[in-house]
């Protein structure tokens, strides 16, 4: 998914700003991580595995960094193979200066792709499945519920590409890009938001973290 993974990156690095410190969530490739760098910023990496990274961390117990010690965080790709990942977006709001810049993206288990699998008795290849490495599947208002409870205002989101895979049928990456947002048709959610001071989670929300606090602490 090479075109995609440009995509997701150049509208990454066009809202990081510069003069920026970044802490990116899950590892980053060494020429995403120059460019992002090439604008002044300085960009700390923080990973599960030993990738070259400046921090190898388990984030499911959290983020082992001060409060309120980046301009802006990155997390691409990552938060839906978070067992808590309301747990993490509080992370998130906790490592951010106030008015900080929160940038993340996951796949979308509503996009028309996935409807057309389930169509034909198949599970998306993007969900949370007994043989994947996602653990939480996301369509466009449960993240932004989750974002917008956790301390954050949303400043820019994007819905608008979807694409396919090479396969059996399809020899080449086939994407479309299209010029509006077209919500849970969308393969994938990218949201830009803005630390404000309160989180002002919901019953529901507060529940859902408790117990994964809970799950997350039996398997340490």
């Amino acid at each position: 998914m090479e075109k995609f993974h440009r995509y997701r990156w150049d509208w990454i690095i066009n809202r990081v700003g510069t003069g920026k410190k970044i802490l990116n969530l899950g590892g980053i490739a060494k020429v995403e991580r120059n460019k992002i760098e090439a604008k002044n910023n300085k960009v700390v990496d923080v990973d599960f595995f030993d990738r070259g990274s400046d921090i190898i961390a388990n984030l499911e117990h959290g983020i082992p960094q001060k409060d309120s010690s980046y301009d802006v965080v990155i997390a691409g790709e990552i938060i839906e193979h978070m067992t808590n990942p309301i747990f993490f977006v509080v992370e998130c709001h906790r490592v951010l200066k106030n008015n900080g810049i929160f940038i993340l993206t996951t796949p979308n288990i509503c996009g028309l792709k996935s409807r057309i699998y389930m169509i034909f008795g198949k599970l998306p290849s993007n969900c949370a499945s007994a043989y994947s490495s996602h653990l939480k599947d996301f369509n466009v208002p449960l993240l932004k519920k989750i974002v917008l409870e956790c301390g954050f205002n949303i400043k820019d989101e994007d819905t608008k590409i979807i694409s396919l895979s090479p396969n059996r049928l399809i020899k080449r990456e086939f994407s479309l890009y299209f010029p509006f947002n077209i919500g849970n048709f969308a393969d994938n959610i990218f949201i830009m938001a803005e630390k404000k001071e309160k989180i002002n989670l919901s019953k529901e929300t507060e529940r859902g973290l408790e117990y994964y606090k809970r799950l997350t602490g039996y398997r340490k």
